[in-house]
């Protein structure tokens, strides 16, 4: 009854009802099998989601090393007296 009450108050989720309504009858047209498109492209897609995470990992990781070398260069500067002078 809660679920019916928000449905009729956000036509946004009636949508996202429909769409997910939709792809569980897409996939239980094809049956559940290797050659079901849909499945192919959610495997796909979190392929290339683990990619992407691991690509913004690793350029997280060259930017704090670039920050920290920005960092180390001022600090010699700043030692050695020339950013002062």
């Amino acid at each position: 009854m809660g679920s019916d009450r928000t449905e009729r108050d956000n036509p946004d989720m009636d949508k996202l009802v429909e769409t997910l309504r939709g792809i569980m009858g897409a996939l239980n047209s094809r049956g559940v099998g290797d050659d079901n498109p849909v499945l192919v492209e959610i495997a796909t897609l979190k392929i290339e989601v683990r990619h992407l995470r691991a690509s913004l990992a690793e350029l997280k990781r060259m930017l704090w090393g670039l920050a920290a070398g920005v960092f180390g260069l001022i600090i010699k500067m700043i030692i050695e007296g020339s950013l002062l002078k």
